[in-house]
């Protein structure tokens, strides 16, 4: 999981890798499709264990291991999960179409 790249949790929610500090944590946040919002930040070190519980359903990541390179570019997660997690990709806007002029 790069930093930037957003994952599906399902029910509109997003899991995105936010940043990584330079002690090498990775920053979570749990945001809403819609609105952009944070409904959660959180840190999680390498070794780290999770639940999030969505609407009664559980998913577990484990946090594998942390690359806080000196890019973004190289700033990485490696994430285990219980199950698949679609990755997120931003919905294109189209252009609004010119209006004849009468």
């Amino acid at each position: 999981m790069k930093q930037g790249e957003k994952f599906s949790l399902g029910n509109g929610k997003l899991l995105e890798l936010r940043d990584i500090s330079t002690r090498g944590q990775a920053i979570f946040a749990i945001v809403d499709e819609k609105s952009k919002e944070d409904l959660d930040v959180f840190t999680k070190d390498s070794g780290d264990t999770f639940i999030i519980n969505l609407n009664g359903k559980n998913i577990t990541l484990s946090v594998c291991s942390v690359n806080d390179g000196y890019t973004f570019g190289e700033r990485s997660v490696k994430v285990a999960t219980s199950e698949t997690l679609p990755q997120y990709k931003e919905p294109v806007k189209e252009d609004p179409k010119p209006v004849d002029p009468l």
